[in-house]
């Protein structure tokens, strides 16, 4: 639920609320005694988009590294398993770094965009 503050013509604060149904975006202005639904076509709605706050992306052309990691976490869960059904009083499980190699994963880890970073690559 989205929502902003705005100045009415009386000089009262209206607040905007927008919903989002199954279907469609709904906009609701309450003023403080009344809720009334605003048109699609109202001037004064503007919706805006979520930008990171720091210009860094993934060395790749791979868009996400999920199931990779997926696996990795469930090869690791099995392992700890099978090392607690063998032995429960085991002293030392193993690291996650044991088990899997982030290095072979579809991304390279990260890098810095910098400043000149278009504003299409900057949103969430």
């Amino acid at each position: 639920m989205a929502h902003d503050l705005s100045v009415g013509a009386t000089g009262q604060s209206i607040r905007r609320f927008a919903f989002a149904n199954r279907n469609a975006l709904i906009w609701l202005a309450y003023d403080g005694a009344s809720v009334r639904p605003l048109e699609a076509h109202d001037d004064s709605i503007v919706m805006s988009h979520s930008r990171k706050k720091t210009p860094k992306g993934g060395i790749t052309c791979a868009r996400s590294e999920k199931q990779e990691k997926v696996a990795n976490h469930r090869r690791e869960r099995r392992r700890v398993h099978q090392l607690l059904a063998d032995d429960p009083e085991v002293d030392l499980l193993p690291h996650t770094r044991e088990l899997s190699d982030p290095w072979s994963m579809a991304k390279d880890g990260k890098a810095f965009l910098g400043r000149h970073a278009s504003r299409k690559t900057l949103r969430k």
